[in-house]
């Protein structure tokens, strides 16, 4: 199998680099490898359930472990959950565009396979000029899962993506500017209380002052 393309970009070919060319592969049902502020994500259509399937294969990962998706702005936000809590808001407006992926309840246009049957979606914004620009032309919610297999530790480099993944990753898009190679934190904000599930590049006590 062939290996995947890598496209190198800088800060000033994110607004000239025809993202048409990406958007295509992810109508097509592709995965793209693309940076993000905190890590590489493999990317595919988030409301395409073959091209989750896929996705899953390709990271050995069970089914019954949720992926958690990049929309563009709060109004994508709303096609993808059913709705946005009090606690959540106030969360948002601090700390997005940015890393931190919340855990809302997934509206019916949202894939079981993508929550894993659990009802629920993890979602953030991505601050990254390249999202960001990506978004300008693809009009539906982007997974985010970490590039890596399974279990492993997430890949930071363009060509171990490549020599992990092989052709089964549709093109590798290298842009380390902006990158701190940090997983976003995780905070569930579907029950009474928003609940942290993963620490990560924000400090837990900068979301919960007061201990949580």
């Amino acid at each position: 199998m062939t290996g995947s393309r890598i496209i190198r970009l800088q800060m000033g070919h994110v607004h000239s680099w025809p993202m048409e060319r990406i958007v295509e592969i992810l109508k097509k049902g592709g995965i793209v490898a693309y940076p993000t502020e905190t890590i590489y994500g493999l990317g595919t259509d988030a409301l395409n359930e073959t091209a989750i399937e896929r996705l899953l294969r390709i990271k050995g990962r069970r089914s019954a472990k949720a992926v958690s998706i990049l929309v563009k702005d709060t109004q994508m936000l709303h096609r993808v959950v059913s709705r946005i809590p009090a606690m959540a808001q106030a969360i948002m407006d601090r700390f997005w565009p940015g890393p931190v992926t919340m855990i809302f309840p997934a509206s019916e246009a949202i894939p079981a396979i993508l929550t894993a049957h659990t009802g629920t979606v993890g979602v953030r914004i991505s601050p990254h000029p390249f999202v960001e620009r990506l978004f300008d032309f693809f009009d539906s919610p982007l997974t985010s899962t970490s590039a890596n297999i399974s279990g492993e530790t997430s890949l930071l480099e363009p060509e171990d993506i490549v020599r992990t993944f092989g052709g089964h990753v549709d093109m590798v898009i290298a842009m380390p500017e902006f990158m701190e190679g940090v997983s976003s934190t995780v905070v569930d904000v579907t029950g009474e209380k928003p609940r942290m599930v993963r620490a990560g590049a924000v400090d837990m006590t900068e979301i919960f002052p007061g201990g949580g």
